[in-house]
């Protein structure tokens, strides 16, 4: 009795079939844990989690090179303070078809925050709190619980009133110099638009808002001249700003605002941060 052909088909199809998924099967992800309540001690299990995300990023590296599957770095939640950048390069990418990934835990909120609590709060005069703040950045974020504080400011826009003095650009002078040309050395306001500015003067700064985009620019010094304010422009960035394209550039003319001078601390939810004497004042 010959065999029966269908049967031997079959037989061979199965059998390919087992073969090709014993050599197709994904390896198990392999994974780590980070929760606030960890230590960079333990080995990053969902039992003993890590403490921080460097310590996992570290954890992974050295697996990258012989990857097999997926690595997942799984974050718990709560709040992790960061004191300093946490770098990632293409180092830290996944290999072949295999990626590494970092993941919220399922319904919880991890949130890295840079923050830094600010304490030894007192009142001081006209509704303005005061308290000391060692830092040496200009701080542009204050945060009373979940609302966020702004930067002093003059509130209403400024009309400039054009250019003043000249900055002149040598081609070549530096990385930024594509061309020669000149541009203000700094803009011009009607002295009745603004109080007198004269603390910490280069730590003020004028935004101009375009088509595009927002400049933000440095002054390096405010004087007086007859009825007009002279805000020298913090160099070579004011000519920069000057020379951006596509209507995306700093102008002489338009309705601009100021920032970060004590002299405008004056509406609720306002602070300044005086960076010379290291207290931070704020207008509940």
């Amino acid at each position: 009795m010959l065999p029966n052909p269908i049967s031997r088909i079959f037989l061979f199809a199965a059998c390919a079939c087992m073969a090709y998924g014993a050599e197709t099967r994904p390896h198990a992800p392999r994974e780590f844990f980070v929760a606030c309540h960890g230590s960079d001690t333990n080995p990053g299990t969902a039992a003993k989690p890590f403490r921080s995300l460097e310590k996992a990023r570290d954890a992974v590296r050295p697996l990258l090179p012989g990857m097999q599957g997926d690595i997942i770095v799984t974050i718990r939640g709560g709040e992790y303070p960061v004191r300093k950048a946490i770098h990632f390069g293409p180092e830290d990418s996944g290999r072949g078809m295999h990626r590494v990934i970092y993941r919220a835990a399922k319904g919880e909120t991890p949130v890295f925050t840079g923050g830094v609590p600010v304490t030894g709060w007192k009142p001081w005069q006209k509704g303005i709190w005061k308290a000391p703040l060692h830092r040496q950045e200009k701080l542009r974020a204050l945060y009373i619980g979940s609302a966020r504080a702004f930067m002093a400011n003059s509130g209403k826009k400024i009309r400039a009133q054009g250019g003043w003095g000249t900055f002149t650009i040598t081609a070549g002078q530096a990385p930024w110099a594509w061309q020669s040309g000149q541009t203000a050395d700094g803009i011009l306001y009607n002295a009745s638009d603004l109080p007198r500015i004269t603390h910490n003067v280069s730590d003020v700064e004028i935004e101009n808002q375009t088509t595009w985009n927002k400049n933000f620019v440095g002054v390096r010094d405010i004087s007086m001249e007859g009825d007009k304010l002279v805000f020298k422009l913090q160099q070579p960035y004011g000519a920069i700003a000057q020379q951006i394209g596509w209507t995306a550039g700093l102008t002489l003319d338009s309705e601009q605002i100021i920032h970060n001078a004590f002299e405008l601390l004056d509406e609720p939810g306002e602070f300044y941060f005086d960076r010379a004497e290291k207290t931070i004042y704020y207008i509940p």
